[in-house]
């Protein structure tokens, strides 16, 4: 499958741990073979990225979104 034509994934990662890619490494390498994927770890970052692609899914990889910590928002509201 040609790149341009891979779906784009992102990946919301604003609690994120060195742990995650370990334990979901077949699921990530599995997932960079057929799609294209881009992580976030800051809300602000996520926007940006956000802005400039449409993407097919996002996956949340842990619990920072719940987090009121104004750190992993990014200031944002």
């Amino acid at each position: 499958m040609a790149s341009a034509e891979r779906p784009r994934i992102l990946l919301l990662s604003l609690a994120y741990r060195d742990f995650l890619d370990e334990v979901y490494s077949t699921l990530f390498t599995r997932l960079s073979e057929v799609a294209n994927i881009k992580r976030a770890k800051t809300a602000n970052t996520a926007l940006q990225i956000i802005a400039e692609a449409t993407f097919k899914a996002f996956i949340i990889t842990d619990e920072g979104l719940t987090e009121s910590n104004q750190e992993n928002r990014g200031g944002a509201r």
